[in-house]
């Protein structure tokens, strides 16, 4: 069926970034059973892979809440950190402890942007300042 605009173009992936999420993201959706839930091509398909339109509407009604999971690097992914001086720096992900560590601690961030954008309040939760 074509839109009033006459783009047939698949529009899931704007979906999915109205909550700031890329298609094939997983993420919780709290109260519900069968998460994670992501948004593909398809739809909103929980963790059996079902296409679950009636909940695609009650989250665009603002019925439920979208719980984001933390972002995690792939193995040779590169990811962004703050020092104990509140510089940035840009690591290698290859899943050893010290990777695990800044991951949990919250101190692996996507961009430098992001991480400068965090920069304040690393220094205050590990008493850098």
């Amino acid at each position: 069926m074509e839109n009033k605009s006459g783009d047939n173009k698949n529009k899931m992936a704007e979906v999915a970034a109205l909550w700031k999420l890329e298609l094939e993201e997983e993420f919780d959706i709290e109260g519900l059973y069968y998460n994670p839930y992501k948004f593909t091509h398809e739809g909103l398909c929980d963790c059996d892979g079902e296409v679950m339109k009636r909940t695609l509407g009650n989250l665009l009604r603002g019925e439920l809440t979208i719980i984001k999971k933390p972002w995690e690097p792939k193995i040779g992914e590169t990811y962004w950190i703050i020092d104990a001086q509140g510089d940035v720096y840009r690591e290698l992900f290859d899943s050893d402890e010290y990777d695990h560590a800044l991951l949990y601690s919250g101190n692996c961030f996507r961009t430098s942007g992001e991480a400068l954008a965090n920069k304040e309040p690393i220094m205050e939760k590990f008493g850098w300042k």
